[in-house]
């Protein structure tokens, strides 16, 4: 049981590891391709020091907002959550058409905003992921399982203050999703589908 739970979660750290090397690699090519390119229409000199200037600006806003929102814990915002969501009443065409175009626009820039922000973001759910497994001690296992035959043979909803003494592998039961908590009524029962 921990030794697949701890596997599990380092299999889910590298995955997540790999989106955020594809996505920061993403925003560096953003971030400079797309100033190069418009400081070579407009005829500037020097252009790839100043694209590697908007890499680092750009990276750095990037790392820092991403990090802010993992922080106070803010995951991926839904689309008709984001700011650049435009809502109008379809009350007449004009407004039907208006808000499809603008639709146009902020789509492509809310889903290069989430791909951006991922970098960051799960970068640390990687190292949330790795922190997150539970060690292999002596006899660990076997007290789960053991915990856990009690709580199926009950089989229903009960005071978490009954298992009071065997508290660190209740929470290890939870963390591994074995045994569902109610926070609210803080009551505990084994999860049904192990």
């Amino acid at each position: 049981m921990i030794e697949s739970f701890n596997r599990r979660q380092v299999v889910k750290a590298v995955v997540a590891v790999i989106c955020s090397i594809v996505a920061l690699v993403c925003t560096v090519a953003f971030f400079y391709w797309g100033p190069l390119i418009v400081m070579y229409n407009m005829g500037i000199e020097n252009r790839s020091q100043y694209a590697w200037g908007c890499v680092a600006v750009g990276l750095l806003t990037v790392l820092v907002v991403g990090y802010r929102r993992w922080k106070i814990g803010q995951g991926h915002y839904g689309f008709e959550d984001s700011g650049i969501h435009v809502q109008l009443e379809p009350l007449s065409g004009g407004a039907f058409v208006t808000q499809i175009y603008a639709q146009r626009v902020t789509a492509p820039a809310y889903l290069i905003g989430q791909l951006f922000l991922s970098a960051p973001m799960q970068a640390l759910k990687a190292k949330q992921l790795i922190a997150g497994r539970i060690p292999v001690e002596h006899g660990l296992e076997d007290r789960l399982t053991l915990l856990l035959g009690d709580m199926v043979q009950v089989g229903k909803w009960q005071e978490a203050k009954v298992y009071e003494d065997r508290w660190a592998e209740l929470r290890y039961l939870i963390h591994i999703g074995k045994v569902e908590y109610s926070q609210k009524k803080e009551r505990v029962r084994s999860a049904r589908d192990f």
